[in-house]
Order: C-alpha cells, then structure tokens, then sequence
C-alpha cells in the first residue's frame, strides 16, 4: 500500500501522518487495522449512515435500441 520512490513522496508520508496524528507506527499498523474490521462493522456504519430512501440509482451503459 505505502510504497515511495522518492524522498518527496516519504517526506509528504510522514507530513500527512503527522498532521492527522496517526503516529510513528501507522504504516506497520494500517493492515492489522483493516484486518479487524468485521462483517458487522461494515453493517453497523451503513445502516447508521446510509439511508437507501433517499438515494438515488444510476445505471450507465449502451442504450437498447428503440429506447430514447
């Protein structure tokens, strides 16, 4: 995930962690962390922050032909 090439893109890394606090260890923790998250994590976010009433679906792709 965490991969830098230059020493701009290890400095900016290290800016960002620093800056929202994630700590010296965030980069070995980052995987462990996603790994905790459960089935039920997932559900219990969503139904507390999605509504499906008010959303709205949007289906792109190639038109059947005689449907304008």
């Amino acid at each position: 995930v965490f991969q830098f090439q230059t020493q701009g893109q290890l400095a900016s890394y290290l800016v960002a962690t620093d800056y929202y606090g994630f700590g010296p260890n965030y980069r070995q923790q980052f995987l462990a962390s996603v790994r905790q998250v459960t089935r039920e994590d997932v559900l219990r976010v969503a139904r507390k922050h999605l509504n499906p009433a008010a959303m709205t679906e949007v289906v792109v792709g190639p038109a059947k032909s005689g449907a304008r």
